[in-house]
């Protein structure tokens, strides 16, 4: 059981690795361009990470109620 879970846990590290150095390198344009200081940047990206990690439970739990097809239409029309 073990032997399967590591890989695939490894690939999600990097991948999660790789958004958040994304979002830095996105910052170094995109502050210049809509004029926000480091710090005004720094608290919409903690507001974003403490809002995704407060709704991520609720939200798989309206999954597996609701069902993938019917949530993924949800997801479409909103």
């Amino acid at each position: 059981m073990r032997s399967r879970c590591i890989p695939i846990l490894a690939i999600r590290c990097i991948i999660s690795y790789l958004d958040r150095v994304n979002v830095g390198v996105a910052a170094l344009t995109l502050n210049k361009e809509i004029g926000l200081t480091a710090t005004m940047f720094g608290w919409s990206a903690g507001l974003v990470s403490i809002g995704y990690s407060v709704f991520e439970v609720p939200i798989n739990l309206a999954l597996v109620r609701f069902g993938v097809p019917k949530w993924m239409a949800r997801i479409m029309v909103t």
